[in-house]
């Protein structure tokens, strides 16, 4: 396998995404890092959506699932472009996988006594293994911090995300079938 140098735009994450449970709205996408990505409204209702377990029964404390929507648009293209280029896209390339670290907590704060919010990773990359525990890693700690405890000073939360996101646009891509020394 041989590396190639990390590129602006990586081929490994698209974006991190915080979902709560609103009582009364339902779910509900807190913030998308980094801002700029543009998601079509399906997929933000599909991500918002799926971003809960089916039973949470008994969860106390994380949980890692991974889903996989199909992909809208191609963000920052024109729809005329995308068009043209998503009917050339195979079927991989036609989805986004999400990969979830879903949290519950007791809290007296919220309406029904508990604090219920996802931590989402969105990639192009079926990689399930990899992506599970990377985001089981950063959800952990993204909802130890202000998250977790909205009357914290600062966005320390928002300050993680930001380094972890950065941390992965600089992962080298990976190109299968050519031999390389990784030590060089």
């Amino acid at each position: 396998m041989a590396v190639t140098p990390p590129s602006p735009i990586s081929p490994w994450a698209v974006a991190f995404c915080v979902v709560s449970f609103d009582i009364e709205l339902g779910q509900k996408l807190d913030s998308i890092y980094p801002p700029n990505v543009e998601f079509g409204e399906d997929e933000i209702v599909q991500v918002c959506f799926n971003s809960f377990p089916d039973s949470n029964m008994g969860i106390d404390g994380g949980l890692v699932y991974f889903f996989r929507i199909k992909r809208t648009r191609m963000s920052h293209e024109p729809s005329s472009a995308a068009a043209k280029k998503k009917s050339r896209m195979t079927t991989g390339q036609r989805y986004y996988y999400a990969y979830v670290y879903f949290t519950q907590k007791k809290d007296s704060r919220c309406k029904r006594g508990y604090l219920q919010k996802s931590l989402v990773l969105i990639t192009k990359r079926p990689y399930i293994g990899l992506y599970k525990k990377v985001v089981k890693n950063i959800g952990h700690h993204f909802f130890e911090f202000d998250h977790a405890a909205p009357e914290a000073d600062g966005d320390t939360g928002s300050e993680l995300l930001q380094t972890c996101f950065n941390n992965i646009l600089r992962w080298y891509t990976v190109l299968f079938f050519v031999h390389s020394n990784l030590l060089e």
